[in-house]
């Protein structure tokens, strides 16, 4: 019987803390210096990431193409440590970067260029040991709600025919705002 009635004290304490009214609601992203301005607070985000790439050598396709390739992830900041987390969706693909760079990357992110039906495959890993601000302000011009990466990345293009091709380009990504 003691079970029953510590349980809903619990709840009251717990309650009566979280509802002190010290604690305030952002109405709009924090600017941080460990993070680019617009970044959305916690809780994790689900937004778009975009990524233009090119075929490495365009003369073994006929010429210079750019691919358009997108993706869900989900965006999350600890506003206490300014550590950034990026997860992929779908896959296994994160990153875990701070101001000071990453801090680990794993995991494979496949794309599809909805035009084409190209496929592009990139790893993240080769994030690995960069250092500085991997998230920087999205281009003049672009929404608040966006950051882009501070990185080139290389990956492979696949075309819907069968053939990979080796490519570099760059992500960006953008959230609905509240």
């Amino acid at each position: 019987m003691k079970f029953a009635s510590i349980v809903p004290l619990a709840a009251a304490v717990w309650l009566s803390a979280c509802a002190t009214g010290t604690d305030t609601v952002p109405t709009q992203p924090p600017l941080l210096a460990t993070s680019v301005a617009g970044n959305p607070p916690p809780p994790r985000v689900l937004g778009i990431l975009t990524g233009g790439f090119r075929i490495v050598d365009p003369a073994t396709t006929g010429g210079a193409q750019q691919y358009n390739f997108r993706v869900g992830a989900n965006f999350n900041r600890n506003v206490t440590t300014g550590m950034n987390f990026l997860e992929f969706e779908p896959g296994s693909a994160k990153i875990k970067a701070n101001a000071g760079g990453v801090v680990r990357a794993t995991g494979i992110v496949v794309m599809t260029d909805a035009s084409t039906g190209a496929q592009l495959t990139v790893d993240m890993s080769q994030l690995v040991g960069f250092t500085g601000s991997l998230f920087v302000p999205c281009a003049v011009g672009a929404p608040v709600n966006c950051f882009a990466f501070n990185f080139s990345f290389g990956g492979t293009i696949t075309l819907p025919g069968g053939q990979s091709y080796p490519a570099t380009g760059g992500f960006r990504y953008r959230w609905e705002t509240p």
